[in-house]
């Protein structure tokens, strides 16, 4: 199984990410965790609170596939923030840019089926870009 480690380093974090190929079970559970993402923007948005589209994006597609696409992580230090895969939407949304930017590198190199496509830019079975 293919894995990526990432380091990220700074005042608020010391940590070791470990993302992971996923297999059918991985796949299933961040498709669940997608759709229940879109409930809770539904109830968000029933209660009157919008969101950003950025922010839609982040929740409906980054926070679960980070959080499902993590075999591990390592806190190195303590006396910082610690990360874990169960984390909050606040918290997600919370993260540095470049450690985001780093972890959804990894688990798109691990993951190329969960990059999103954009209308025309389907990939033929079989072919490899």
């Amino acid at each position: 199984m293919k894995t990526q480690i990432i380091e990220y380093r700074d005042d608020e974090y010391d940590v070791v990410i470990t993302v992971k190929q996923a297999t059918l079970a991985d796949g299933l559970r961040r498709q669940a965790k997608i759709a229940e993402m879109v409930e809770t923007l539904k109830k968000e948005e029933a209660q009157g609170e919008t969101r950003s589209l950025i922010e839609r994006f982040a929740i409906l597609r980054l926070f679960p596939e980070c959080t499902i696409g993590t075999a591990n992580i390592e806190n190195r230090d303590a006396n910082k923030k610690q990360l874990s895969t169960e984390m909050s939407i606040a918290d997600f949304l919370e993260l540095p840019e470049a450690l985001v930017v780093m972890w959804q590198t990894a688990i798109y190199a691990c993951n190329p089926q969960w990059i999103l496509k954009m209308e025309g830019e389907a990939q033929e079975p079989g072919k490899k870009n």
